[in-house]
């Protein structure tokens, strides 16, 4: 087993159960939108459209999660 196997199984299902949660947590806002016809669109989207996207919210905790990994693996390496 690589000494990378284990950190990527886990930032994948890390992404995964992350990418999950935000599909289902949009999921059931559109669920509810629909019952309501011709709702206002909330201003925080209107100011910020990319901060309700889950995939954008998936690739920035993944980008933190991998740098973290990489950061911890450069510090604790011996190959001084």
């Amino acid at each position: 087993m690589d000494i990378w196997t284990l950190p990527l199984i886990i930032a994948i299902v890390m992404i995964a159960l992350i990418g999950l949660y935000g599909t289902w947590k949009v999921m059931k806002l559109e669920s509810r939108r629909q019952q309501v016809n011709d709702t206002p669109i909330a201003q925080t989207v209107k100011d910020h459209p990319t901060s309700i996207n889950p995939i954008i919210l998936v690739y920035v905790v993944a980008g933190i999660l991998m740098f973290s990994i990489i950061m911890y693996y450069v510090i604790t390496s011996s190959s001084y």
